[in-house]
């Protein structure tokens, strides 16, 4: 189809009595659905991906994230190092905690303490 379509046969074509939803979908307010965005696709002869460009980054990073969460040992958190404080407390109250759980605790927390006094130490 002809790129230089108007928004009012846009929406028709779409099944759309008025260009509104074509508008929010244009300002990002709104996304099409998957039927919509490839007919729009078609409409503009531009593939998916493009239309969608936003929208699968951030699935993308979202599915990156939730690998890493299934990636994790049962107990296991994030705790980056600009982070001043993060509890074990939840793992070491359960009557299942073992002795190697207090020690990962221990030795974390003695990895935080220094941290905090390296970073006093360059204030």
């Amino acid at each position: 189809m002809k790129k230089s379509i108007g928004q009012k046969n846009v929406a028709v074509l779409l099944g759309h009595k008025t260009p509104a939803h074509l508008s929010r979908y244009e300002s990002g307010e709104r996304l099409p659905s998957l039927k919509t965005a490839l007919k729009l696709g078609l409409i503009y002869n531009i593939p998916i991906h493009i239309l969608l460009d936003g929208y699968l980054d951030a699935c993308r990073n979202e599915m990156r994230r939730s690998e890493q969460q299934l990636n994790r040992k049962p107990g296991e958190r994030d705790c980056p190092a600009e982070i001043d404080f993060c509890s074990f407390e939840e793992r070491l109250s359960s009557p299942r905690a073992t002795r190697i759980d207090l020690e990962k605790g221990r030795d974390h927390a003695t990895k935080i303490v220094r941290l905090q006094a390296e970073r006093m130490d360059h204030i």
